[in-house]
């Protein structure tokens, strides 16, 4: 089988979606780094194409794409907002909408499977794929910029989170804490809190 070329971001949370799959898959490649800032003008035509990492039965597909959807749309854009409001009043919204967030979260996970540790249960799918860039973004903001603030979550979201993050593909295509950290200073202008 001939080796697909990935044209890829290190630090881009979608970027490493593709990477893991790609892992999850077994399909051969090799990673080109991309600057995303100052893009090759034949990058935006390039559309690889992928197996479907997603179960036959068209329900759970759509349970799937609502999981991924729900994710991206109720707990993603908390971290940006609170990186961007890294006040006291920015920290109490963060942990509100967090904490809804991720009730409605586990009703969805223990609607698929009582246990994980994925969102299938044990059954590994596009759902973490999808999910885990953000949950190991998100988990790294806590700890470093929130000191490990205590969002409540409940045994299965802790569960899920700590599948998603440690599954070997997701490890190895994430930019590590320091990188994300260098990245939010320089283009974000965040401060930095390892000083």
């Amino acid at each position: 089988t001939e080796k697909i070329t990935l044209y890829t971001s290190h630090l881009c949370p979608y970027a490493q979606r593709v990477a893991i799959a790609l892992m999850e898959t077994g399909i051969p490649h090799e990673s080109v780094e991309i600057d995303l800032q100052n893009k090759p003008s034949w990058y935006d035509k390039i559309n690889p194409e992928l197996k479907n990492l997603l179960p036959a039965d068209p329900i759970k597909r759509a349970e799937i794409r609502f999981a991924i959807e729900y994710f991206s749309s109720k707990v993603s854009p908390q971290f940006y907002s609170v990186l961007r409001n890294c006040t006291d009043e920015g920290k109490q919204i963060y942990l509100n909408n967090l904490t809804a967030a991720y009730k409605r979260l586990d009703e969805l996970l223990v609607a698929q499977a009582p246990s994980g540790p994925y969102f299938l249960g044990d059954q590994y799918s596009l759902a973490d794929i999808a999910i885990a860039p953000f949950a190991a973004r998100l988990q790294a903001i806590e700890k470093h910029y929130l000191n490990d603030i205590a969002v409540p979550r409940s045994r299965r979201v802790k569960e899920f989170f700590e599948g998603i993050i440690s599954r070997p593909s997701a490890v190895a295509t994430f930019c590590g804490d320091d990188t994300l950290i260098d990245m939010l200073v320089s283009r974000w202008g965040v401060h930095d809190p390892r000083k």
